[in-house]
């Protein structure tokens, strides 16, 4: 039986002079911006990225605020999907806001005394993760210098191996970097839309889009219902 060969990605690409925006094709990236980094589409209108130290350190925000972003945009509406019947099941004390959406800074009900110690606990633990990443030299402060192959939110936690999950060549390794920031950066976008959409609405996410948030199957038989 011959073994199916092993996806091949590109290398990261090397570095080179001003190319064109991917997100704009007209116009120039950023000179800092020469797609030597994972996800790169020479977005940055605002100029955070004027130098090499600063980039790395923009692009080690942009991590961390991407998977903050994906598991927000996974427990915000989970929290407003099962909540309600699983307080009501286990005797529970309702932690939702008004009309049943997530408890947020525009939604209000972070005044809850659960909520507090839970935001106080994630604090901490983020605060006890932080210092381990620092102390151990997978991540490095802002104003330390970086070395060349220095790769922001690289920290060592895989516990599933999809940094690998392609292959352990360099391009497979850039290609799903890409992966993650692209999702990364759809959840950001995502989370904030839902938290204004609520704000403005008064109704939860899970209602304003209903069929996105039950079994696929149902959302098929309604639509069949219809023709």
């Amino acid at each position: 039986v011959m073994e199916e060969p092993e996806p091949v990605f590109e290398p990261a690409p090397e570095p080179k002079g001003p190319i064109k925006a991917g997100w704009l094709p007209f116009i120039n990236a950023p000179a800092m911006l020469d797609g030597t980094l994972a996800g790169d589409v020479g977005f940055d209108p605002l100029g955070f990225s004027d130098s090499d130290a600063q980039l790395i350190n923009m692009r080690e925000a942009e991590v961390k605020h991407a998977r903050l972003a994906m598991l927000a945009a996974i427990g915000w509406p989970m929290a407003e999907k099962v909540h309600g019947g699983l307080a009501s099941s286990f005797g529970l004390d309702y932690l939702l806001s008004d009309g049943g959406r997530a408890p947020s800074v525009l939604n209000g009900g972070l005044g809850n005394l659960i909520i507090a110690v839970g935001l106080g606990f994630a604090l901490i633990l983020a605060s006890l993760v932080e210092a381990q990443t620092l102390a151990t030299g997978s991540q490095m402060k802002w104003e330390e210098e970086k070395s060349e192959d220095y790769v922001s939110g690289e920290l060592g936690f895989d516990p599933l191996g999809l940094y690998t999950f392609w292959g352990k060549t360099d391009g497979a390794k850039f290609a799903m970097r890409t992966a993650e920031l692209k999702n990364g950066r759809t959840a950001m976008m995502g989370i904030t839309i839902m938290a204004i959409s609520e704000a403005v609405t008064h109704t939860p996410v899970v209602e304003q889009s209903a069929w996105a948030f039950r079994p696929f199957w149902e959302t098929v038989a309604a639509l069949m219902q219809t023709i």
